[in-house]
């Protein structure tokens, strides 16, 4: 069995790479409605509404955030987000839902950023 090599990835939010950067998931969703009915039982789906829930794991260093998360936020600010990986790119927009910052002895300063995007193809 031949060894392989396995892709990294690069995020970038409003087109700045996070070199902070130390875990992304993406999880899209179709939307899809299941249809039940009496005489058919699973009937199959109706469409929906399709979206993307963006997680971006980021080291903090002591000088400060890399990306501050809060005013668009605040600001209800739609946000570009790239995501290179395997020779492919994922190219979408979305809002910041949540954040949440954290540190402990023995542990590094980090903050996870959920988007909310819109839904996108690897290209």
């Amino acid at each position: 069995m031949a060894l392989q090599l396995y892709s990294a990835s690069a995020v970038y939010i409003a087109n700045s790479q996070l070199t902070e950067n130390a875990q992304v998931g993406i999880d899209r969703e179709s939307g899809f409605q299941r249809v039940l009915t009496i005489p058919k039982g699973f009937a199959g789906v109706s469409a929906g509404a399709r979206f993307m829930m963006i997680r971006i794991m980021n080291a903090v260093p002591s000088v400060g955030f890399e990306y501050d998360p809060g005013p668009a936020m605040e600001g209800l600010i739609p946000v570009p987000v790239t995501i290179f990986a395997a020779s492919s790119s994922l190219i979408t927009t979305g809002f910041v839902e949540k954040d949440a910052f954290q540190h402990a002895v023995n542990g590094e300063a980090k903050i996870d950023i959920e988007f909310v995007c819109l839904f996108a193809q690897w290209e």
